[in-house]
C-alpha cells in the first residue's frame, strides 16, 4: 500500500515543484494520519521522495539536504558512473548507455550505504 501513496503522491510533487522557491517542498501528502509523504527537488531536477509516519520538519529536511550533498558528490566524481559501453563516450546518449544514472544510483552499493548512512538522522 506504501507503494500506492508514493505513486500518488508524485503528482502533488510534479504540481508543488513549481509553486514554491525552494528545494524543501515539506509535506506533500497525506493518508490516513499517520503516513506522512514529503518531497525535495534539486536544481537538477533530482526528485527525493520520502514516506513516513513521524511529522518532524527539522530531521527530514536535514535528511534531504544530506541526500542532496551524496547525490552532487556522486555525479561530481568522473569515475561515479560506467555506463557499462566505456562511459562518458561520444555516442548521442551522453555516455548514459545501458540504463542511465538513475539506474546505476539505485543499484548501487555505494549510493545505498550513504543512503543509510543519511538516514541515521530520521531516527
Amino acid at each position: 500500500m506504501r507503494h500506492f501513496v508514493i505513486a500518488s503522491a508524485t503528482d502533488r510533487l510534479n504540481e508543488r515543484k513549481w509553486e514554491l522557491t525552494s528545494a524543501y517542498l515539506k509535506i506533500i501528502d497525506q493518508f490516513d494520519s499517520d503516513l506522512f509523504v514529503y518531497a525535495y527537488c534539486t536544481q537538477g531536477n533530482f526528485q527525493f521522495v520520502l514516506l513516513t509516519t513521524k511529522r518532524e520538519e527539522g530531521n527530514v529536511k536535514a535528511f534531504f539536504e544530506s541526500m542532496h550533498e551524496v547525490v552532487v558528490k556522486m555525479r561530481m566524481n568522473p569515475f561515479f558512473y560506467d555506463g557499462g559501453g566505456g562511459g562518458g563516450g561520444d555516442d548521442d546518449d551522453g555516455g548514459n548507455a545501458g540504463g542511465g544514472e538513475e539506474d546505476w544510483l539505485a543499484t548501487s552499493a555505494s549510493f545505498d550505504a550513504k543512503v543509510r548512512r543519511c538516514s541515521r538522522v530520521l531516527g
